[in-house]
Formats: C-alpha cells, sequence, structure tokens
C-alpha cells in the first residue's frame, strides 16, 4: 500500500486476485496513514483471504513511534500473519532481529517462530 492512502481500486484488486486462486499479502500496512488511524480498515480483506505482513523494523521502531504502535496493535489484535524483514540493505537484518524480540515479548516466541519460520501457507510476496 502507498503510504498516504488506499486506493480506491483496491477492493476490486484484490477481489480479482482472490477469485483468480491467488492469496495477496499486504505488505508493511503499518505504514498507511490510513491504516495508522483505523487498522479495522483491514478486517474485511483479511475476511476474505488476504494475508498481512509487517515489519520486524517497524516493531523495532525504525520507522517512528505511531508506525511501531500500529504494528504492535496489528500484531497483538491478530491481524498480523507474517513478519518480514523488508530487507533492502545491510542494516535490515538489525532491526528484524529486534522487532522479532518485541513481537516475542507482545504475543510469545512460539506464536512469532509461526509468524516468521513455519507458517504453514506456502505464499510468495512479491513487491
Amino acid at each position: 500500500l502507498p503510504m498516504g492512502q488506499i486506493p480506491m481500486c483496491s477492493e476490486k484488486i484484490l477481489f480479482v486476485l482472490l477469485t483468480g486462486g491467488l492469496i495477496p499479502i499486504i505488505a508493511h500496512p503499518e505504514r498507511n496513514h490510513e491504516i495508522m488511524k483505523d487498522i479495522k480498515k483491514l478486517k474485511k480483506w483479511i475476511e476474505n483471504g488476504v494475508l498481512i505482513q509487517i515489519n520486524g523494523g517497524s516493531l523495532a521502531g525504525r520507522y517512528g513511534s505511531t508506525v511501531k504502535k500500529t504494528a504492535e496493535k496489528l500484531l497483538m489484535e491478530g491481524y498480523t500473519h507474517n513478519i518480514a524483514s523488508d530487507s533492502h540493505s545491510s542494516y535490515h537484518p538489525f532491526f528484524f532481529y529486534k522487532g522479532i524480540k518485541r513481537a516475542e515479548k507482545l504475543i510469545g516466541k512460539e506464536e512469532v517462530d509461526n509468524m516468521v519460520n513455519k507458517n504453514p501457507k506456502k505464499i510468495l510476496s512479491i513487491e
């Protein structure tokens, strides 16, 4: 998602993907301003089969306190299926590790391990 808003065509695109047998993954929604204001905007998508992936760096505070709080809320409210590194450089693994430790404090090591290492769904995230 772009950082500013949820595009008007999102519902239609997700519907087309889902009815085509694909499982869309929304990457780092915690950085979207509309989601920051109301995480429940993701609820219908999740109920329809869309997966949510937050970044470990967000949980580590890499993108500021509002993004961190949103990521924590998505995690604790059960809106998160995967936690990813979003690694685009050599600095990201540090923030990913720090974020994983934060997630473990919030929801427990086993649950986090399932989100990072053992997610039973065979998925591919493409940005």
